[in-house]
């Protein structure tokens, strides 16, 4: 909920025709959710600012964007550390066979504001992803998505094959670093789950998420699935700016009045 001191900040800046200053640190917290039944969302609803859709049935070695929003894209295309490379050691695969992808239970998103087509439901959708044996960082997806001094949400959809854990972390272009989040606990079976992520900060314009397999012990049908990310500007930042925006108009037809 909005504090009433905040609201009152914003009517008087807007009312004033002053801008409103941010104070606050650079903040980034996390939640997750997993379950062993299939996982669905509507992106057109979720990502109301941004949202994409990877794949890797096209390129085995690379990941892609089977579709996002129309429009201005705000989340990035994912870059890829790390060599596609089957074996033991100090191998480490990024991108693993694009087969894997289906799986029980899996990822199916809808939307009706896609690039192209512009509705449909991917069923199954998602990238393959692998890390060997090494580094846990030494093999990873990354990609950026803009920071703002109002919260916003990003929300990863990924599945775990066979008990594979996921870790993600963060970082602000402003130098700020945040430590990796790992899944809840590992298991033996197939997962679908979402890592939520509501940041911001003042300064900074750029977050990097890097997602990669973290799980101590990794065997050939051990990988995960990205399925896809939306972004959304946070309900209470949204409502703040439109408080702001009536006291603008209602100060601007007391001008017009007087």
């Amino acid at each position: 909920m909005l504090c009433s001191r905040c609201i009152g900040v914003a009517l008087f800046a807007a009312t004033m025709g002053l801008a409103v200053v941010p104070t606050h640190a650079a903040v980034v917290t996390t939640s997750q959710g997993w379950s062993a039944n299939a996982l669905s969302a509507n992106f057109t609803t979720e990502g109301t600012k941004d949202w994409v859709i990877w794949d890797s049935s096209n390129n085995p070695t690379s990941l892609t964007v089977m579709n996002r929003k129309t429009g201005t894209a705000s989340i990035s295309n994912l870059s890829v550390i790390g060599t596609q490379s089957s074996g033991t050691g100090g191998n480490n695969a990024a991108i693993w066979d694009s087969s894997l992808e289906n799986f029980s239970p899996g990822l199916t998103f809808s939307y009706t504001n896609g690039v192209s087509p512009a509705t449909k439901t991917e069923d199954s959708p998602g990238a393959a992803f692998k890390r060997w044996y090494g580094n846990v960082w030494n093999s990873q997806v990354i990609f950026d998505v803009p920071v703002t001094a109002s919260s916003q949400t990003l929300e990863l959809y990924i599945a775990t094959v066979n008990g594979a854990w996921t870790g993600v972390k963060t970082s602000f272009d402003n130098g700020a670093t945040f430590s990796a989040v790992t899944d809840n606990a590992q298991t033996t079976g197939n997962r679908t789950g979402t890592f939520k992520f509501v940041y911001s900060d003042p300064v900074a314009t750029t977050m990097k998420v890097y997602v990669t397999q973290s799980s101590s012990y990794q065997h050939a049908s051990n990988y995960l699935i990205l399925g896809g990310a939306t972004l959304v500007p946070e309900p209470a930042s949204m409502a703040l700016a439109g408080l702001g925006g009536l006291a603008l108009l209602a100060r601007r037809r007391r001008v017009a009045v007087q």
